[in-house]
């Protein structure tokens, strides 16, 4: 929710046969940063987003579910270039 900052964001290559949701937050901190009051993640968290696999599948096929992990980190002094790292997901069906 911050002007001129990068949100941490997971977006998801496109499948015909997988269903993405609404990516959830954890409540942020507000900071002071670079003197200005912002909201943060400082300790561990966890993102949630809900994946649905479509169609019928037999049980033991395997889905791989592939995306981009977008972030920017900030300490009290500087903002550094934002990164992303490829993230990859295998779903088995049971």
């Amino acid at each position: 929710g911050a002007k001129d900052y990068i949100q941490i964001t997971v977006k998801f290559e496109p499948q015909a046969n997988v269903k993405v949701g609404k990516l959830s937050y954890p409540k942020s901190e507000l900071v002071t940063l670079l003197d200005e009051k912002v909201p943060v993640f400082q300790k561990p968290f966890r993102l949630m987003q809900e994946v649905t696999v479509l169609g019928s599948l037999k049980s033991g096929a395997t889905v791989p579910v592939k995306g981009t992990v977008e972030w920017q980190a900030c300490d009290d002094k500087v903002c550094y270039a934002p990164e992303s790292a490829d993230v990859t997901w295998t779903l088995n069906v049971k």
